[in-house]
């Protein structure tokens, strides 16, 4: 399944490996807009939204639905990021309105209810050495372990494990900012190549 981001959609275009074709189906997410990158995850694709929800939608764009985050991510300053890992789907946020600044992680335990389980909380200031929260960005979460990736605005970035609670650096530079998370293509090529 291939997503282009767009801010105002009414199709999704999906590319079947086994046809080797397109189809183009109508939206199934009624005034949704997504944010963020796509999760792909047990054969469905997970778009975190504006509305403060993720949309999902099936390979054969038949099977459309909805999922609601944690109650307490509406309140973060930034949308809730979204990912994979150990293949369950996982939503994070940088929360800026209480004393002090928080990572909240959060599992999905229960797909088909929406119970999400609180993972790990921990203070900005012990992952980056600081109080301020100022454009501390969640990058990613690895996808066989409990580590997340974070960084800021002045180029540093950090994994976090939430098992043993170990911070490291990954380095210090300025467009680790912004930057998107390495996702692997196992698709086989055509025999022509192209």
């Amino acid at each position: 399944m291939v997503f282009t981001h767009t801010w105002d959609f009414t199709e999704v275009t999906i590319y079947s490996s086994d046809t080797g074709r397109w189809t183009t189906v109508e939206s199934g997410w009624i005034d949704k807009t997504p944010i963020g990158l796509p999760v792909f995850l047990n054969g469905t694709l997970h778009l975190m939204t504006t509305e403060y929800s993720i949309v999902t939608v099936d390979t054969e764009g038949k099977v459309w639905g909805q999922i609601d985050i944690p109650g307490n991510m509406r309140d973060s300053s930034d949308y809730p990021f979204i990912g994979q890992s150990q293949g369950r789907l996982y939503a994070w946020c940088i929360n800026d309105n209480v004393d002090v600044c928080q990572l909240l992680v959060w599992a999905l335990e229960d797909y088909g209810g929406a119970k999400w389980a609180l993972k790990d909380t921990v203070n900005v200031s012990e992952l980056f050495g600081r109080d301020r929260y100022k454009y501390v960005e969640p990058l990613a979460i690895h996808p066989d372990c409990d580590l997340i990736f974070l960084t800021d605005q002045r180029g540093k970035a950090i994994s976090y494990d939430m098992d043993s609670k170990k911070v490291h650096v990954i380095g210090t530079h300025e467009t680790f900012y912004g930057a998107i998370p390495y996702v692997p293509c196992f698709a086989e090529w055509p025999s022509d190549g192209h």
